[in-house]
């Protein structure tokens, strides 16, 4: 197992492609697959991930099929009436991709249930994250060979209806086993996710397996397997809960996906745009805190109905 604390024949493969590196932390595994360069995150995200990703332990909820259409429609009825909805990030993997511990290792909190029989996840998982204004969800695993027919249905049922209908998805983290490579039923799941057009991004676990100089190699060569995903995000991440390699830099990214991502009607962002375009055409601004604004999901129709949707 190597310890990644330097990481220097990575990032010296990567200016020898790209041209010199400025500035590059070394710690930060995260590689543009179009580019073969180093991303990071701005330093502010450093900050905020701090608050962003403490779990409140009691605001755990575990969401059976059976009681996952009540919860979308009290999301539906709290998007009429609540203009600030919380945002929702869901994990998704092959059974024993190694969800569980990596979730552990971002949050420094056993929040997953780490087990050595595959399959153990079989619920949606909500942990509330941020202060309520996000959760971070631990979907059930999928490519499990040993589950029945049914029960697979039935798993493939519960996340079907959840992404066609949560309206406050802003990011799917979907885990690849970096040691095993796309599998076809990374692919087929994939295609599954892709076609509910939710940001998608790419996290190649358990790095450690891997020789410190084929990452790069191999990273890219996943990333061109998986382009054509037109929801796919150019971006992928390396990470290795053992070691906690790459572990800082999906923080970052987590709080990216609460900070600037929107859900599909993310009515805050709504708001702001119509009261910016209030300011531009008022005459008398002074009476703008005044006025009514029209119920949220008008707010909404109205902006489509402009030709506008929420970025």
């Amino acid at each position: 197992m190597h310890s990644f604390k330097l990481f220097r024949n990575f990032t010296t493969t990567l200016s020898g492609l790209s041209g010199p590196l400025k500035s590059v932390p070394e710690i930060y595994p995260a590689i543009n697959f179009l580019t073969k360069e180093l991303v990071t995150y701005p330093p502010q995200y450093g900050n905020h991930a701090k608050k962003c990703l403490q779990v409140q332990t009691p605001k755990k909820h575990n969401i059976y099929y059976t009681k996952l259409e009540e919860f979308l429609n009290q999301q539906k009825e709290d998007n009429k009436t609540h203009l600030a909805v919380p945002k929702e990030i869901i994990f998704l993997g092959r059974s024993n991709v190694g969800k569980s511990s990596l979730l552990n290792a971002i949050f420094n909190k056993k929040i997953g249930n780490v087990s050595k029989t595959p399959g153990t996840t079989k619920t949606l998982i909500f942990h509330e994250i941020y202060g309520g204004k996000a959760f971070v969800v631990d979907g059930p695993g999928y490519g499990f060979a040993k589950m029945n027919l049914k029960l697979r249905k039935a798993w493939l049922k519960l996340l079907k209806t959840y992404l066609s209908q949560s309206t406050r998805i802003s990011r799917v983290y979907l885990l690849i086993n970096m040691d095993h490579g796309m599998k076809t039923t990374d692919f087929d799941f994939l295609e599954f996710v892709n076609h509910y057009n939710h940001c998608i991004q790419v996290v190649l676990t358990k790095c450690d397996k891997v020789k410190e100089d084929e990452l790069l190699d191999r990273a890219v060569a996943i990333g061109h397997q998986i382009k054509h995903f037109n929801m796919v995000a150019p971006v992928v991440h390396l990470c290795s809960s053992e070691n906690k390699f790459g572990i800082e830099m999906i923080k970052h990214s987590i709080a990216s996906s609460v900070l600037d991502f929107h859900s599909k009607f993310d009515l805050e962002h709504i708001k702001h745009k119509l009261r910016l375009e209030k300011l531009q055409t008022s005459n008398d601004q002074s009476q703008l805190p005044g006025q009514t604004l029209p119920p949220p999901e008008e707010m909404y129709k109205l902006l489509i109905k402009q030709g506008s949707k929420p970025s």
